[in-house]
C-alpha cells in the first residue's frame, strides 16, 4: 500500500502546518488531519496533544479504528504496534 516512508516535514507540509482547515474530527486522544502530500496521497493523520503518546491508548485507539476499517471494507491500515514504534523512533 505504502512505498515511501513519510517524513514529519512532508506531513507538517501536507496538512499545512496542521492547518485548523484541515481537521477532519476531534477524537479523546487528539485531532484527526486531512494531509495532502506532493505525490497526490491523501492521509488522515492523528495530532497527539503534547505530552499524551500513551502506548497503551495508542494500540486501543488503533485497534478500534483497524477494526473499523475491516467492517467497512476498506483497505485495512498497517499494523498499529510497528506505527507506534516508528513514531517513537522519530521523537
Amino acid at each position: 500500500m505504502f512505498n515511501n516512508k513519510v517524513t514529519l516535514a512532508e506531513t507538517i507540509e501536507a496538512t499545512r502546518q496542521f492547518d485548523e482547515e484541515n481537521v477532519l474530527s476531534i477524537t479523546r486522544y487528539g485531532l484527526v488531519f486531512k494531509a495532502c502530500y506532493a505525490d497526490g496521497m491523501v492521509l488522515s493523520v492523528r495530532r497527539f496533544p503534547d505530552g499524551a503518546l500513551n502506548e497503551n491508548l495508542f494500540r486501543k485507539e488503533a485497534e478500534e479504528e483497524a477494526a473499523s476499517f475491516s467492517s467497512s471494507g476498506a483497505p485495512s491500515p498497517t499494523n498499529p504496534s510497528t506505527n507506534f514504534q516508528k513514531l517513537n523512533k522519530h521523537k
